[in-house]
């Protein structure tokens, strides 16, 4: 499992079997919420209830964290900690969204995206790349410190083109 002690930088990209994705990003926002760090947790992969719920089984607070949720269907409402996304290839949505958070909390914070790869569906590893470099120079302006989460796979391409934008890039073995 990822700890906290393992990552140096503002910028980390952690490569993680599908398997261990989920133990990875639950030990990971454990220890940043352990030192005090209030967050944003952008959900590509599972719904805001399913991972707050996940964070609870796991006595993680979540009072000091706000969601964006790329997953749930359209027609829920906005609230004060979490914003739903309606479209997922909507990344300029996603983005505002992320930056409304990143402005609300006044201290040092972090950024987590759970599962950059899922955006390979709709867009070009050219793109995502540009939106997560977008999303770094942000992170490094507001103090946040940004963790995006990968899914290993035998086609590289995405990875190769994220890495440049990373301090640290980890590779979890599986």
């Amino acid at each position: 499992m990822i700890r906290i002690d393992q990552l140096d930088g503002y910028s980390i990209l952690i490569e993680t079997p599908v398997d261990q994705l989920q133990d990875n990003i639950i030990s990971v926002v454990e220890d940043l919420r352990g030192n005090g760090l209030s967050g944003i947790y952008v959900s590509i992969n599972k719904p805001y209830k399913t991972i707050n719920d996940i964070f609870i089984k796991n006595q993680i607070n979540t009072d000091k964290i706000f969601f964006v949720d790329c997953i749930t269907a359209s027609g829920e409402e906005d609230r004060d900690n979490v914003s739903f996304i309606p479209d997922i290839s909507d990344l300029s949505g996603l983005s505002i969204a992320i930056t409304r958070f990143i402005d609300k909390i006044p201290n040092e914070k972090f950024l987590l995206i759970d599962a950059i790869h899922a955006l390979w569906i709709y867009h070009t590893p050219e793109f995502i790349a540009r939106f997560i470099q977008n999303l770094t120079e942000r992170s490094y302006r507001a103090k946040a410190k940004m963790i995006t989460f990968i899914v290993e796979s035998e086609d590289k391409r995405l990875m190769r083109k994220l890495i440049p934008f990373f301090d640290q890039v980890i590779i979890s073995g599986g």
